[in-house]
């Protein structure tokens, strides 16, 4: 298993720990693109405070199943 360094905000880190449990699938989440965010990936994003509540909105959404 390769090791990757995440650089993000501990409490997105946590959270997406908390919903994907592994550092392989936080990474491959935090790097790619989505629709979400207008063809962003959640890593672009969470360096400024409008970023990380973006981030988090998806990432409520994933945890309860919202996807509308």
């Amino acid at each position: 298993m390769e090791k990757h360094h995440i650089d993000v905000p501990e409490d997105i880190y946590n959270r997406l720990l908390d919903i994907f449990k592994t550092d392989d699938v936080v990474f491959q989440w935090l790097n790619s693109k989505r629709a979400f965010f207008q063809g962003k990936a959640a890593i672009e994003l969470v360096t400024t405070d409008v970023g990380k509540e973006k981030v988090f909105d998806l990432l409520d959404r994933l945890a309860t199943g919202d996807m509308s």
